[in-house]
């Protein structure tokens, strides 16, 4: 036999890629996450969260300016802000990248 001795062997080509395949319930939480996205109301809640997100990149949970902590201090507190500045981007990031989803599997 030739070629190399040590490769895995299946039915899958190397090129293809895992699709993910959305249920009925979860594609329609996903066109209303997607419709939702598109509203004011959603846009003013981004705004707000931009705004904390700046706020929590110069101050620290409690108000506490940055500079005004000792190094120990600033780096145990620092956990705690850049876990809230995740959050807030994770819950922009859900709500926009529903659209896509929505998109990719009206495509199909």
């Amino acid at each position: 036999m030739s070629g190399p001795a040590n490769i895995i062997m299946g039915d899958n080509q190397p090129i293809d890629l895992p699709q993910a395949q959305l249920s009925d319930d979860q594609l329609k939480d996903e066109r209303m996450m997607a419709k939702f996205s598109r509203t004011a109301e959603f846009k003013r809640l981004k705004t707000h969260f931009e705004e904390r997100i700046q706020h929590y990149q110069q101050f620290l949970p409690g108000e506490i300016p940055i500079e005004g902590v000792s190094q120990k201090e600033r780096a145990e507190m620092w956990i705690a802000a850049d876990t809230i500045i995740k959050e807030f981007k994770l819950v922009i990031s859900t709500y926009e990248l529903a659209g896509e989803a929505v998109r990719e599997a009206d495509g199909k």
